[in-house]
């Protein structure tokens, strides 16, 4: 599971659904949620994503509907026979991503390349409340 420190800058919804924004290094990231946890405006948090939700990019990503960004250079791939584990340095957290291997070598994943992260806010938790 990763995990990435950040702190809530932003909620905003109401009728049991909510969007919260974070402040990650600098970076914003939200996520969508039914339940607001014991959270407000300020709180530093420990938010989570599976590796397996964890998709990447090289290249322009502009045109796209994910808005939770962050950019990463690639430490080491790790090509099985169906799925490659990728792992992940944002200058700030050790991160990891599982794709298919055929996805892997379509767009040539390899050790120094530089990435964009991608997440949907659906599959964006928080884990824990510091």
């Amino acid at each position: 599971m990763n995990i990435l420190k950040a702190v809530v800058s932003k909620i905003s919804g109401g009728d049991g659904l909510h969007v919260i924004e974070f402040d990650y290094h600098g970076e914003k990231l939200c996520m969508m949620g039914l339940e607001l946890p014991s959270i407000k405006t300020g709180s530093k948090v420990l938010l989570s994503v599976k590796p397996t939700h964890l998709s990447l990019a090289k290249g322009d990503v502009e045109n796209i509907s994910m808005s939770n960004r962050i950019k990463a250079k690639i430490k080491e791939v790790q090509n099985g026979k169906i799925l490659s584990k990728i792992v992940l340095d944002s200058g700030f957290d050790e991160l990891e991503s599982i794709v298919t291997l055929s996805s892997s070598l379509r767009i040539d994943l390899k050790k120094g390349d530089e990435v964009v992260m991608l997440v949907k806010a659906s599959e964006l938790f928080i884990k824990e409340v510091l």
